[in-house]
């Protein structure tokens, strides 16, 4: 029979995280056979050897340049030929029956309108609550789920969420394809939270697989404190929330946005306490909002087919933000 999933492990400079990450791939069992594919982001390190020697056999693709964990997710469902792909972050560590657990809401019967189902992700430092599905707040920032928390059993029912995390998730690839996949234009963060807004707008659903366990090691490929995440974190909420916010809610974010940044300067003069991330950094803030108004015309035309392949109206989809 065909392969029912591809298992895409998205890689770049992680010659000490792959090994275990398919180590644990290796463990996983299905009714029905599964693939494991590596996309390598131009890694400079022992990346690429390590994966070409693992006894597990994953299909290695070899690129000449980096182009973010949104370019090789959108790259692994336009190339998919299973129904299904799994995306999993290299510093992930799937437990037994993980694959089977994730992709069980996918085929049962009531699945038809299920696109996307998210894993419970765990801290390998403590084991506590990294991510359960993200939500998505009054101010357009998407959270994880439970971030931080003791894993109590709180998060133990299978539930639809709003967002899946592309840590570890499993996506229907006829429904990403339908609303335009991924956006490479992202980059790095908030590609997952973008595609998942859009699947809701198309009448799809996005579920949470709390027997889909999986430890993570967390921000091990890209540091949370330093300037690129601040950079890709504030423009790329404002991208998602061109696409596929109400303008209203979006123009109100991005006057919000622009308006903190240009009071920064004063407020530094006058010594009013500013938070030290990179985030509230002036030169940083400026630098998102000019990329983001020179994206803006790109994201108008894909609002547009947001628009086209909408089944549901944007202020129905975003009354559901914070569930």
């Amino acid at each position: 029979m065909p392969p029912l999933a591809t298992v895409v492990i998205v890689a770049w400079n992680g010659a000490d995280l792959i090994d275990e990450c398919l180590d644990a791939v290796a463990t996983q069992e299905l009714p029905d056979s599964f693939v494991v594919s590596v996309i390598d982001n131009a890694s400079s390190d022992a990346t690429v050897a390590h994966v070409s020697r693992h006894p597990v056999g994953a299909e290695l693709v070899r690129l000449d340049r980096n182009i973010g964990f949104a370019g090789a997710a959108e790259l692994a469902v336009r190339t998919a030929v299973t129904p299904f792909v799994v995306l999993l972050n290299q510093d992930a560590r799937p437990a037994a029956g993980w694959l089977a657990a994730l992709l069980a809401p996918l085929l049962a019967s009531d699945s038809a309108r299920v696109a996307a189902v998210t894993s419970k992700v765990l801290f390998v430092r403590d084991g506590r609550l990294n991510n359960t599905g993200v939500v998505v707040g009054a101010d357009g920032y998407g959270r994880d789920r439970g971030f931080g928390s003791a894993d109590e059993g709180q998060f133990d029912s299978a539930e639809d969420v709003f967002a899946f995390s592309g840590t570890a998730a499993a996506l229907r690839v006829l429904a990403a394809r339908e609303v335009g996949s991924f956006d490479a234009s992202f980059f790095l963060y908030y590609e997952d939270t973008d595609l998942s807004w859009r699947l809701q707008l198309a009448g799809w659903r996005v579920r949470y697989a709390p027997d889909a366990v999986v430890k993570h090691v967390h921000a091990a490929s890209s540091d949370v404190g330093s300037v690129p995440f601040a950079f890709y974190n504030e423009r790329n909420r404002l991208l998602m929330l061109a696409k596929c916010a109400p303008l209203s809610f979006m123009a109100r974010e991005v006057a919000r946005f622009a308006a903190i940044t240009l009071l920064l300067p004063w407020r530094r003069l006058t010594r009013v306490d500013v938070p030290k991330a990179h985030q509230f950094r002036f030169a940083v803030r400026v630098r998102a909002l000019a990329s983001f108004v020179r994206l803006l015309p790109n994201m108008v035309a894909k609002r547009r087919a947001v628009t086209r392949s909408a089944s549901r109206s944007r202020a129905d989809v975003t009354r559901e933000l914070g569930s």
